[in-house]
């Protein structure tokens, strides 16, 4: 291999990794400081064959916005919190400016859709991965536990009972 192509292909793996460490460190970053957001669940099954213990989070928010998400793009759901913390729908917007006090904006996006399909809608925290064996812990799930980055994106930051207590 030549002195040029090893030079290149270091490069190229420097702004690979480069890339993929400052994207960790902006997900830790709202971890440790976003606001918490709980946003009520629908019923699921915890469990999934291929997967072992795994969790497909389906929020009442998506529910809710159903139609006002166009095919193609994104919308921000635009939420107020209750004195519990949980996160109820105020209103769609196209961006995630202009919030009053004690507003956040959710992006929403259609995911891809087929034939027959619109796509299902995502808020990008859709599945929540848990160890073997503590199925019936968090199929009591009732609300994900959200931090917000402040542009509209999420990190899942756990799963609360209905009691608002984080499951371990």
């Amino acid at each position: 291999m030549s002195r040029t192509k090893r030079l290149l292909l270091l490069l190229c793996l420097s702004v690979v990794l480069g890339y993929a460490l400052i994207y960790g460190l902006d997900k830790e970053r709202t971890l440790r400081s976003g606001p918490l957001v709980l946003l009520q669940l629908a019923p699921v099954d915890p469990r999934s064959l291929l997967q072992g213990d795994y969790m497909d989070l389906r929020y009442e928010l998506l529910r809710l916005a159903g139609d006002a998400v166009p095919d193609r793009g994104e919308s921000f759901a635009i939420v107020r919190l209750d004195e519990n913390g949980v996160g109820y729908l105020v209103r769609m917007s196209d961006t995630p400016d202009g919030l009053a006090e004690g507003e956040y904006a959710l992006r929403i996006r259609r995911q891809e859709a087929g034939a027959w399909s619109r796509g299902e809608l995502s808020i990008g925290a859709d599945s929540y991965f848990f160890e073997e064996g503590k199925a019936e812990v968090f199929g009591r799930a009732a609300y994900g536990a959200l931090r917000l980055d402040g542009r509209g994106g999420v990190v899942l930051a756990g799963l609360y009972d209905v009691n608002f207590h984080p499951l371990e």
